[in-house]
């Protein structure tokens, strides 16, 4: 039985990164809500993009790290437009909204590559 504390954000960080459980797809799940509720906690917006773009990066990591099972890299793929849609969605000056627009652009073209 693996045993994994689904609560202690930087372990289940570290275990998402890694791709540690490849095969429970609920511990990605628990980490993306752990980062949402991190977010929310937050009063100030640039906290919340901070915590968001920190679950992004992680997932962005992980589907470009070859050394990562090819299923999880894809389950982070597939979960990737969580936090890039939480940070369009901070976005309010032109400026914030042409980075998210770099983003998009750098998973599309990341994603295409890796995977």
């Amino acid at each position: 039985m693996i045993q994994i504390d689904i609560d202690d954000f930087p372990v289940l960080e570290s275990s998402v990164r890694n791709g540690d459980y490849p095969d429970l797809p609920c511990v990605l799940e628990r980490y993306l809500i752990l980062s949402d509720a991190r977010a929310a906690n937050h009063p100030s917006e640039a906290a919340k993009h901070n915590i968001h773009m920190r679950a992004y990066m992680t997932l962005l990591n992980t589907l470009c790290d070859t050394y990562v099972s090819e299923h999880w890299r894809a389950l982070c793929l597939d979960q990737i437009h969580k936090p890039l849609f939480a940070i369009e969605r901070l976005a309010r000056t032109q400026t914030d909204k042409a980075r998210v627009r770099r983003l998009y652009n750098e998973l599309s073209i990341l994603s295409h590559y890796f995977l």
